[in-house]
C-alpha cells in the first residue's frame, strides 16, 4: 500500500463515484469494486448515488472493498485536531 500512496495527491476534489458512473455509462458490468480512498469525498458524483444507479441499471449488487489511506497532510491535520482543546 505504501507504494500506491506515493502516486496519490490529495487535491480536495475526491469523487469516489466518478469511476462507478463512468463504468455505468460505458455499460461495463462488474461484480466488485476495489477503492483506495482517503474517504474525504467532497465532489459529485458521490459514491452512494453512483452505486445505487449502477446497481439499478444492471440489476446487480456490488461487492465493494474499500482501503482507506491517510496521506501525510491528512495525518498532520488529524494530529492538530487531536491536540486542539474543545
Amino acid at each position: 500500500m505504501d507504494f500506491c500512496k506515493s502516486y496519490i495527491n490529495a487535491g480536495g476534489g475526491t469523487s469516489c463515484g466518478c469511476a462507478v458512473e463512468a463504468m455505468r455509462l460505458k455499460k461495463q458490468v462488474v461484480e466488485q469494486f476495489i477503492m483506495v480512498t482517503d474517504e474525504g469525498e467532497n465532489s459529485a458524483p458521490y459514491f452512494v448515488d453512483a452505486d445505487r444507479n449502477y446497481c439499478r441499471s444492471w440489476g446487480v449488487i456490488l461487492n465493494v472493498v474499500s482501503e482507506q489511506v491517510m496521506l501525510e497532510g491528512m495525518r498532520q491535520n488529524h494530529r492538530h485536531l487531536a491536540e486542539t482543546e474543545w
